[in-house]
């Protein structure tokens, strides 16, 4: 038997299989292409926007909390941030259903059937009979995304549809729905507060009308009489009288600012990025599917490569060599 040199090195043995990765390298190209062929393509739209409140902070308004609990229907929340409250919104079983009863338009305006129905035709991959089917909720929750910036509280609406103009007009139905609902928190808080000042009015309106009543009946009785007493009695129900003046003005002062609150507040959803219609698809990943394929068949062709000349017997290898 002649003398073989074992000492090599893994360029030296992957190189002299290189037919071998030829071989490998054109089946990966094949199955990344029947993979990326068999994938739907996906359209991605998306929107960032801001929330106005640079007069007040319209979620101190009132209890975070609640908001979510009515919004969401869920129970608690651990919300300390605005921007995670419609995040929270988008993923709550209220917003999802409403999102399912959406009608979807073309793009010349004819009506078409609901988000839901549109769901249930999507094409989807061969292979996806292997998996377990998911609901409409899951669906409605995979296509449309939620991104919080937490360092400028800044939000991105992102909605995913194999259908360009479904994903572009998803994205503006979710935005108008969480501006929906942020009014409908905000105008039942102002109504509340409303309601308070009103009552508060209300009141102080009897407290004057009692008062003014009090202090003109003792007037008309006692106009001829000038005894000290019922001058310092007359005097007392005239303080009484303008007190009661002055606290009927000091709470219709307060409802006309609450009501002028009331009409004018509106939480403004600003757009930092305008919402455009996808012109290309951004599923599949053409390229990455490619190089993905190619790095995994070629490592698995190294690793079959160097597992075989680690265990092949000298003459063996001896033998390859000639070869």
């Amino acid at each position: 038997m002649p003398d073989t040199d074992t000492q090599w090195t893994v360029w030296e043995v992957c190189w002299k299989q290189r037919r071998l990765y030829f071989i490998t390298g054109i089946l990966a190209l094949i199955g990344a292409v029947v993979i990326s062929l068999s994938i739907p393509p996906e359209y991605h739209a998306h929107k960032q926007i801001s929330i106005d409140a640079t007069k007040d902070n319209i979620l101190e308004k009132g209890n975070k909390n609640l908001l979510v609990r009515k919004v969401t229907g869920l129970e608690s929340s651990t919300v300390t941030t605005d921007p995670e409250i419609f995040a929270i919104i988008l993923r709550s079983p209220i917003f999802l259903t409403s999102m399912g009863n959406i009608r979807l338009k073309t793009a010349d305006g004819k009506l078409l059937g609901t988000y839901a129905h549109h769901l249930l035709s999507v094409r989807k991959p061969w292979w996806s009979f292997l998996s377990k089917s998911k609901s409409l909720t899951e669906q409605i929750q995979d296509n449309i995304k939620c991104e919080v910036n937490w360092h400028n509280g800044l939000l991105t609406l992102r909605v995913a549809d194999q259908d360009a103009f479904t994903a572009f007009q998803m994205v503006d139905t979710v935005s108008t729905y969480l501006q929906q609902e942020l009014d409908k928190y905000i105008k039942s808080k102002a109504t509340t507060d409303l309601a308070n000042r009103k009552k508060d009015l209300i009141a102080a309106k009897e407290k004057y009308r009692q008062a003014q009543e009090k202090y003109t009946l003792y007037t008309e009785h006692h106009f001829d009489i000038t005894t000290p007493s019922s001058s310092i009695e007359q005097e007392d129900l005239e303080k009484a009288a303008d007190a009661s003046l002055q606290g009927y003005n000091d709470a219709l002062q307060q409802y006309n600012i609450t009501k002028m609150h009331y009409d004018n507040l509106r939480p403004n959803f600003i757009d930092l990025t305008s919402n455009m219609l996808p012109l290309s698809p951004s599923r599949p990943h053409w390229i990455a599917n490619i190089f993905i394929w190619l790095f995994y068949c070629w490592l698995s062709t190294t690793w079959y490569i160097l597992y075989r000349k680690k265990h092949q017997s000298p003459q063996n290898a001896y033998n390859g060599d000639r070869q």
